[in-house]
């Protein structure tokens, strides 16, 4: 989304499947109207195999007001977070079981420019 973006979700993933996401910045900008950035199982599992791996990624969240940075809904499904970063005002709710390594949730002023889109982080929010 960047400063002005308006997306609905960053990641949609509405009828579940087998998900790895691997590595990734993403980024809701403060203007989106929609609180959730990634949506997994919003319209139902409809795989045989409904897995959701989310691993080494960066979610900053702009929105003032906060949101939620992963949703997945209840039902016949799996997840597993593992170190990521999430920046900013938010939430996990996950409604299926989820394994949480090492994630680690940040306030944005943790990040050395969010302005200039520099992520990293400044030093000593890991330990």
């Amino acid at each position: 989304d960047e400063k002005t973006g308006r997306a609905s979700y960053e990641l949609e993933f509405p009828n579940g499947g087998q998900v790895i996401a691997i590595g990734n910045l993403i980024e809701q900008s403060q203007g989106t109207e929609n609180n959730t950035i990634i949506s997994y199982g919003a319209e139902g599992y409809m795989w045989p195999e409904n897995r959701f791996g989310f691993v080494h990624n960066t979610v900053v969240n702009r929105r003032p007001a906060g949101g939620v940075f992963v949703r997945a809904t209840s039902g016949d499904a799996r997840a597993l977070l593992a170190n990521n970063v999430f920046a900013g005002k938010g939430e996990l709710r996950l409604a299926i079981p989820a394994t949480e390594i090492g994630n680690v949730s940040i306030g944005l002023g943790s990040l050395a420019d969010p302005e200039s889109y520099d992520y990293r982080l400044t030093g000593g929010e890991l330990f």
